[in-house]
Parts: C-alpha cells; sequence; structure tokens
C-alpha cells in the first residue's frame, strides 16, 4: 500500500531527533519486513503490503511505547480470471448442463466487481 507508514518519536510535540533503535509493526496478514530502523526520531517502512481488502489495524512498538492506525485497503484493479464453476455436461449441440463462471480477480485474489 502506499504510502508506506512513517513513524515520529515525539517529546512533548516536538520530534525527538535523539531517538535510535527498532521499530516493530505488527497486523493479521501484513506482508514484507516488518521491522523499520530509527534514526534521528524517524523509522520509515519500505515493503509492506496487505492482499486481502478491508480495514486493518497496525500496531506500532519502539521500546516500551506502543501506538495503532487503522488502514483500509482496497480491491485493486483487475488482474486475473479465475474459474469458480466448472462446466459439465458436454453433449454436441447442447447447452452444457452447468455453464462455467468465472471470477475477475485483483492481484489480491480480491472480487473484482466493476
Amino acid at each position: 500500500f502506499s504510502p508506506q507508514p512513517v513513524v515520529h518519536l515525539l517529546n512533548s510535540g516536538a520530534l525527538d531527533t535523539s531517538g535510535t533503535g527498532t521499530v516493530t509493526v505488527s497486523c493479521t496478514g501484513l506482508q514484507g519486513t516488518l521491522t523499520a530502523a530509527m534514526s534521528g526520531g524517524v523509522a520509515t517502512f519500505s515493503n509492506l503490503k496487505i492482499d486481502t481488502a478491508g480495514t486493518y489495524s497496525l500496531s506500532f512498538s519502539y521500546s516500551s511505547y506502543t501506538t495503532a492506525a487503522n488502514v483500509v485497503v482496497s480491491v485493486g484493479p483487475a488482474h486475473s480470471l479465475a474459474l469458480t464453476q466448472q462446466p459439465t455436461g458436454a453433449a454436441a449441440g447442447q447447452l452444457l448442463a452447468t455453464q462455467p463462471v468465472l471470477r475477475v480477480q485483483d492481484a489480491g485474489q480480491n472480487l473484482v466487481s466493476s
């Protein structure tokens, strides 16, 4: 997803540039590098992704501090077709007894409805 999360260490509302170490992010379904190095009070994540559309809560932790942020993952553009029902009952010159059903999916295999 874009933009990727950036975590700032604040002290009384101002950036604490002495912050160094590792920030960790966690969330069900989250993939990628789940840690980012903090330098000058800032940690930038670069390759996080979630494949399934929905609303998620990302939990960030650094030292004894934690915070959370919600992210909404939307269905992406059409990427592939999936056959969800196999055709059956084929006879020459006749309609199939069971018609095939296709599903248009995004790269995360979410249904693309339009």
